[in-house]
């Protein structure tokens, strides 16, 4: 998932809004599930959090800076932020990250993960 990742982000520059929605393909499931459970399984609350996490994601795309970390970390880390405006207790990864899911985390991902909370 992160060379595709990066083949994406490659071709930004080339054309910016289909680059946007391969990455949303690519994520969305990632971002809704997390913030389902984030939101009590409100699903109202949860798709307003992803829409607002890639509205944010589209708007700043020209400035992510992929040595940082991977874009879906960035992704969660925007959500996290939306949880954070809203404020919404966010609950420990432990409690809201599906085992499968925090699975696919890189541990450095997972380390700044857990740091940002």
């Amino acid at each position: 998932m992160l060379e595709q990742e990066r083949a994406i982000l490659a071709t930004a520059h080339q054309d910016y809004d289909v680059a946007f929605a391969q990455l949303f393909e690519l994520y969305c499931n990632d971002i809704y599930s997390l913030a389902l459970s984030a939101a009590l399984y409100n699903e109202e609350a949860a798709w307003q959090l992803t829409h607002d996490t890639f509205l944010t994601a589209y708007k700043y795309l020209h400035a992510f800076q992929p040595q940082q970390g991977s874009f879906r970390l960035y992704l969660f880390t925007l959500l996290t932020t939306q949880l954070k405006q809203q404020e919404q207790r966010i609950p420990s990864t432990h409690d809201i990250l599906p085992k499968k899911l925090k699975h696919q985390f890189s541990p450095a991902e997972l380390a700044v993960w857990q740091a940002v909370q």
